[in-house]
């Protein structure tokens, strides 16, 4: 589904999570939690997900990214979303998510 790495980025240690361009919901949003709890246990400060590779994303993975963000949020570790397609741009911006999310 992704590769992830930790790494120091600005002196914040940041996991990376590269999407890769299967469609992005439904029983990888479990997994996708997962990750995001183990990365947590480990300390990061900061979550980067790069999109370079997504070409579809349904609700379920707009579902996905917004339960991601409410967990961060409540323990004030920052989200990213970076290199997002502008079909799925589109899509953030369509829902207003575009006010809520980080886009890089």
């Amino acid at each position: 589904m992704y590769n992830c790495k930790i790494e120091t980025i600005d002196n914040i240690k940041t996991a990376v999570i590269d999407l890769n361009k299967e469609e992005h919901g439904g029983s990888q949003a479990m997994q996708f939690s997962d990750k995001i709890n183990s990365f947590l246990e480990e300390g990061v400060e900061k979550i980067i997900v790069n999109f370079e590779a997504v070409e579809i994303m349904n609700s379920s993975g707009i579902g996905m990214l917004v339960g991601t963000l409410s967990n961060l949020k409540n323990k004030n570790v920052p989200l990213e979303l970076h290199k997002l397609s502008n079909k799925i741009l589109s899509i953030i911006k369509s829902t207003k998510l575009d006010r809520v999310f980080t886009i890089k």
